[in-house]
C-alpha cells in the first residue's frame, strides 16, 4: 500500500532501552532483576542478541526498509550494580557496543540504522541533568547517593556516524543541535512541532528533515 504510494516505511523497534516488549515474557534478560515492569535488557547477558536479532529479522523481512530506527532513548538503567555482569562497567561502552552490533547486523542486511539521540548531549535544563549528563539522587531514608541515569554523553565518540540521529531536544536548547553536527552525525529533528520550532528557517539547513510523532490521541 505505502509503495504504491510512494511512501518508504521506517519501522522503529525499540531496543536495550524501552524493550518492556521483550523483557515482560523474558523478565531473566532484564538489566534490574527485581523489576517488575523491565525497562532495559542487559546487554551483557549471553543469550540476548539471538533473541533480539530474531525480532529484527522478522521485522526487516516484512518491511523491507530502507532504514530502521533502533531506539535507544531514555536509557537509565545500563550498568547498574544490581546486575553482576554489567557492574563495574563503564555505560557509555556498553550503550555504545550495544548499538553497533544491533547496526552492524542490519548493515549486513543492507539495512541503514536510525536511532535517537538525546543521551549524546550532556543536557542540563532548568539545572537539572538530562539527556546523557549523569544524574544522582538521595535515598529519603538514609540519605545514601543513587544514580538515576548514568553518564552516556562521551558515546558521541564512540557511535559509528553513519547512523541518524533522530533530535528531539530540538525545543530545549538551539546549541544542542551543534552536538551532532559538531561530531558528524546526519540529524532528523524528532517529535517535531514546526510551528513550535524557532529559527526552523536557519536550523533546518542543518539537518535532513523532520518527523511528528502521535504517541496517542
Amino acid at each position: 500500500y505505502c509503495n504504491v504510494r510512494g511512501i518508504k516505511v521506517i519501522p522503529e523497534v525499540p531496543t536495550l532501552s524501552h524493550s518492556d516488549y521483550l523483557l515482560l515474557p523474558h523478565p531473566e534478560f532484564a538489566e534490574r532483576p527485581y523489576d517488575s515492569y523491565p525497562d532495559t535488557y542487559c546487554p551483557c547477558h549471553p543469550d540476548i542478541y539471538p533473541y533480539v536479532f530474531d525480532v529484527l529479522d522478522e521485522i526487516a523481512d516484512v518491511f523491507r526498509p530502507e532504514y530502521f530506527h533502533i531506539g535507544h532513548d531514555e536509557c537509565y538503567n545500563i550498568a547498574v550494580d544490581t546486575c553482576p555482569r554489567c557492574a563495574g562497567k563503564v555505560a557509555s561502552d556498553l550503550y555504545t557496543q550495544d548499538i553497533v552490533k544491533i547496526a552492524f547486523h542490519l548493515e549486513k542486511k543492507g539495512i541503514k540504522s536510525m536511532m535517537w539521540g538525546e543521551k549524546l548531549i550532556p543536557a542540563v535544563v532548568d539545572h537539572m541533568p538530562q539527556g546523557g549528563s549523569e544524574l544522582w539522587w538521595h535515598n529519603k531514608e538514609n540519605g545514601d547517593p543513587i544514580r538515576i541515569s548514568p553518564y552516556l554523553a562521551d558515546c558521541a565518540y564512540k557511535i559509528p556516524r553513519q547512523i541518524v540521529m533522530l533530535h528531539w531536544y530540538w525545543a530545549r536548547d538551539e546549541r544542542y543541535d551543534d552536538y551532532y553536527t559538531d561530531n558528524g552525525f546526519d540529524m532528523v529533528f524528532g517529535n517535531s512541532s514546526l510551528a513550535e520550532t524557532e529559527h526552523w528557517d536557519r536550523r533546518k539547513k542543518h539537518c535532513l528533515g523532520a518527523i511528528a510523532s502521535n504517541w496517542g490521541s
